[in-house]
């Protein structure tokens, strides 16, 4: 099962969700099995079933809430 962790930032001034409302947020997709949020530091760890095309969906699902991602880094567990 592939990991990713993602490294995401507010931007400024903008209304977006918690880190926790944005891990339920990624969470909530049928092919994550477990997403730990790192407040300090705001770092998603996500487990997932899927290759590329998921990974994108929840790079895309973070977006959406409005975060940039800073940093993306994968390893095959």
């Amino acid at each position: 099962m592939p990991d990713v962790t993602v490294w995401v930032t507010k931007p400024e001034g903008e209304d977006v969700p918690s880190l926790e409302t944005l891990g339920d947020e990624v969470r909530g997709l049928d092919y994550v099995s477990r997403v730990d949020v790192q407040t300090e530091g705001s770092v998603l760890s996500v487990s997932f079933k899927g290759d590329e095309a998921e990974q994108e969906e929840i790079e895309l699902t973070i977006r959406r809430a409005g975060y940039e991602i800073f940093k993306v880094s994968h390893r095959e567990s």
